[in-house]
């Protein structure tokens, strides 16, 4: 996503599925350089986009931060409101099956609660 973001198009060419398939599991680099970017995105997306995960970033946060550092930005802090924000405004894409599966938990909570107070 990050290379599409930045240079508009994916880091492989299109093609047929066995050519991106034998691309994707090459050996040459998904990435090294380009032109548009400065030296510093270049380095930062060449990481996240190494072939070995052990040269990849470990988590999203360092990831973040160095993008940030390296398109000179400040990185936004992350408040509780935002964070809420997001998950409030989140829809389920292709996830009928487990939001049934939550709203019929929530009825039974709902009921439950209701059957206890009654008893009381």
């Amino acid at each position: 996503m990050a290379h599409e973001l930045l240079l508009g198009s994916h880091p492989l060419k299109e093609g047929p599925t066995a050519v991106l398939l034998a691309e994707f599991l090459g050996s040459t680099p998904i990435f090294s350089e380009d032109a548009r970017l400065s030296a510093p995105l270049a380095a930062v997306l060449r990481r996240a986009l190494c072939r070995s995960p052990m040269e990849r970033y470990t988590d999203a946060a360092t990831f973040a931060q160095d993008l940030a550092r390296a398109a000179g930005m400040a990185l936004p802090q992350e408040t509780t409101a935002i964070r809420d924000s997001f998950l409030q405004a989140a829809t389920f894409v292709a996830r009928e099956q487990e939001l049934a599966a939550l709203r019929q938990a929530l009825v039974e909570h709902l009921f439950y609660r209701r059957s206890v107070a009654r008893a009381r």
